[in-house]
């Protein structure tokens, strides 16, 4: 499919951020808006192929955290088996990690991590000669970002320049222009994308949105929820330590899906004419929209995904304005942590997908999920 520019943006405005007051926000990402899985998955898969025809040689793939950690990974599928994949983050650094630290200056939460192990091993084996390193987010204005964990790369791991290895940067959408294409060419950084747009004046257009906070809870009780636990050979893949070769990160995500869908099947009547939403949690977002997926093609009923996020988006009922309606939530992985919800609507059934180890927090935050679906008849949470 052919997407457009009005396909995959909506303009949101950022709340309390000073660096950048807009937030582009793409409707079928299934990250702050409620979107079906297959469209979602059906525009990462369109990315994906064109990154894997355009950049065949890719050995390596580094999804950026928060947002695209789902459009990185499902791209990610369409690269040979052993490509390695690997996610940025923002979750603490944990003992033994090879780290590796660099900035977003425009985000909300500047500072992210990216364990390098499996790429140092597959550079000690000159795994990675002549191949390139490929960089996924799902927008990039200027390529600050990008640059910033470019040189943090060749900095920590002068090998990957020594054995040839260029750069990529891919993305839904690149706003850069022309001549900064040409500036990131010439050091070796290629860019390939869904759509090349050069749209600007857009701290213009959001200056007239007047915006509120995300509001807190409704004074309602928290509902009762199923809690499944998946066994250890069923549980999500964590891409954010090490990396993964794509095989084993298909592999695993089949076998969660599989199982996760088994578990919901039996303890639910899913059928056609049913609304169900299956919500990712921060950087957990694929998994959701994989099981959100299943339950459409197996059931018939009409399914959404979205997710929980750490960014603060301004809300609004002015006409044209997407997010509408949003809370304050607790985190499924970090107590203190701000955490939100935006447009939750009513369900015959809600899902929470989460890779938290946390129990006692990811169960506190689901107490804040049946209170922001207050509507909603049923809830479950997997983890």
């Amino acid at each position: 499919m052919n997407y457009t520019l009005d396909d995959l943006m909506e303009l949101g405005k950022r709340y309390g951020n000073p660096k950048r007051s807009y937030l582009l926000i793409d409707p079928l990402q299934a990250k702050h808006l409620a979107v079906s899985p297959s469209k979602a998955l059906a525009m990462m898969d369109a990315l994906g192929e064109k990154l894997a025809a355009a950049h065949p040689d890719t050995g390596c793939i580094i999804g950026f955290a928060e947002t695209a950690t789902a459009i990185a990974a499902r791209a990610a599928m369409h690269f040979p088996p052993h490509t390695v994949y690997v996610q940025t983050t923002r979750e603490p650094r944990k003992k033994g990690m090879f780290i590796l630290d660099f900035s977003e200056e425009h985000s909300h939460a500047v500072e992210q991590l990216l364990d390098t192990s499996l790429i140092a091993k597959q550079l000690k084996f000159n795994l990675l000669n002549e191949r390139s390193v490929m960089l996924i987010d799902d927008e990039i204005s200027t390529g600050k970002t990008a640059r910033n964990i470019i040189h943090a790369i060749c900095e920590k791991m002068p090998l990957l320049t020594h054995y040839g290895s260029g750069f990529v940067l891919g993305s839904v959408i690149n706003r850069m222009t022309d001549s900064a294409k040409a500036e990131f060419a010439g050091e070796g950084i290629a860019c390939a994308s869904l759509i090349d747009s050069d749209i600007d004046g857009l701290e213009e257009r959001v200056s007239g949105f007047e915006v509120q906070p995300p509001a807190e809870l409704p004074d309602v009780p928290a509902r009762e929820f199923d809690d499944i636990v998946m066994s250890d050979e069923n549980k999500i893949p964590d891409t954010r330590k090490g990396g993964v070769f794509v095989h084993d990160l298909k592999m695993w995500l089949d076998k969660f899906v599989g199982a996760a869908f088994a578990a919901v099947n039996e303890k639910y009547d899913i059928s056609d004419g049913m609304r169900v939403l299956v919500l990712g949690t921060e950087e957990c977002m694929l998994p959701a929209l994989l099981l959100g997926a299943e339950i459409e093609t197996k059931t018939g009923t009409k399914v959404y995904s979205h997710s929980t996020t750490r960014s603060p988006i301004g809300i609004s009922t002015a006409e044209g304005y997407p997010v509408y309606k949003g809370y304050h939530i607790a985190s499924f992985y970090e107590d203190g942590r701000d955490t939100y919800i935006y447009d939750p609507a009513e369900y015959d059934l809600v899902i929470a997908v989460t890779d938290s180890k946390n129990e006692e927090q990811a169960k506190k935050a689901m107490n804040d999920i049946t209170r922001a679906f207050a509507g909603s008849k049923e809830f479950v949470l997997i983890r």
